[in-house]
């Protein structure tokens, strides 16, 4: 009786006759679930093959020996592995394999097919598409005689930082380039369902119709701090500038009103101007509330701009080698100290917690 075994990169598949009892195992892991539902999908991964496996003695016990082989420990790093059943797909057929009754369909599928695929779960998971996502987006200038322009999309982890989710390099800010990293973006993640996502953003026209092209149901916000300079240009003076932050701050309608009045008792020029923008854009109290999040500045894509800082004064090759060294070394750093402390609170949460359960203040 043979033993299953790796099949070796670029070795051709074996044979197998119909009522041999053999057949393959293709093994996805390394990689992460993105989405729920039907916009289930797995990613990122690397793919193993074992092949020679028998019907006959197929049980737990091998998928623990593959994935050890693999360099895996099953039980030690909490693995979970499904079966893809025949005919589905990652959004909607996956079995989780957990003892030797579980694999009795993945048994009789082989009486028939000869390719079964397994999908290790490692426990990290985009989020997920019914959950809401904000995404914000800028583009800024390399500092290099090659000239161009870095298209960055950064999101907010759960402990209230920034992460980054995507770059790119373009010549310039244009329709056609936020349109290019848009849709590459929405491609790499899968993205179906758009109502889900927020996008923050400056005003750039290109990235508005952009958004409106690629992003049709998500809500667009705009930056206050944009909208200011804009407003500045017409209206000076430090309390039309007051009463501009107040409005954008305004958690519902009553003071919102309120804060209009202020600013049409204060120039009236200024209210009109004000009154043409789309309330849903800048102003709390019109945010659609399925995102949970309510910033009004930039700081997350200026903050990563500064993080990059000085590899945008290198050469293109090494500036994108040094930001996907710094964002990797990040993640990695994050996702260490994540595992060092307690489970169900971020780390600045719980300060926060801790603190207002000290009675101290806690800032900002």
């Amino acid at each position: 009786m043979n033993e299953p075994r790796r099949r070796r990169p670029g070795k051709a598949a074996p044979s197998y006759g119909d009522f041999d009892g053999l057949f393959s195992v293709q093994i996805h892991h390394k990689g992460f679930f993105c989405g729920s539902e039907s916009n289930k999908t797995y990613m990122d991964y690397e793919v193993d093959w074992f092949d020679m496996c028998e019907s006959d003695t197929w049980s737990m016990l091998w998928i623990k020996d593959f994935l050890s082989q693999l360099g895996h420990d099953m039980e030690a790093s909490k693995l979970d592995v499904y079966w893809c059943q025949l005919g589905k797909t990652v959004a909607d057929g996956l079995k989780l394999m957990q003892c030797d009754a579980d694999i009795v369909l993945m048994i009789i599928a082989t009486i028939e097919h000869k390719n079964l695929l397994l999908v290790v779960d490692h426990g990290e998971t985009l989020q997920s598409s019914d959950d809401d996502v904000l995404i914000t987006g800028v583009g800024c200038h390399i500092k290099t005689r090659y000239k161009g322009n870095i298209l960055t999309a950064v999101g907010i982890d759960p402990n209230d930082c920034i992460f980054p989710i995507a770059f790119g390099i373009c010549e310039v800010e244009s329709t056609h380039s936020w349109e290019w990293f848009l849709a590459s973006l929405k491609d790499d993640l899968n993205i179906i369902n758009t109502s889900t996502f927020t996008i923050m953003s400056g005003r750039q026209k290109g990235l508005t119709n952009a958004v409106k092209k690629l992003f049709p149901d998500s809500e667009h916000r705009n930056y206050v701090r944009h909208i200011y300079q804009n407003f500045h240009k017409v209206h000076k003076g430090e309390q039309l500038k007051n009463d501009l932050w107040a409005i954008a701050r305004s958690t519902n309608e009553a003071a919102y009103t309120r804060n209009m009045d202020k600013m049409r008792d204060h120039s009236f020029t200024a209210f009109n101007w004000v009154e043409n923008l789309s309330p849903r854009t800048w102003i709390k109290a019109f945010f659609d509330p399925f995102c949970k999040c309510d910033i009004l500045l930039n700081n997350m894509c200026e903050v990563f701009n500064s993080y990059i800082l000085d590899g945008r004064e290198l050469p293109i090759k090494s500036m994108l080698d040094y930001i996907f060294w710094k964002i990797s070394n990040r993640m990695v750093g994050k996702q260490g100290r994540q595992k060092s402390g307690q489970a169900g609170f971020a780390p600045r949460y719980r300060r926060s917690w801790t603190s207002m359960l000290s009675g101290q203040k806690i800032a900002g």
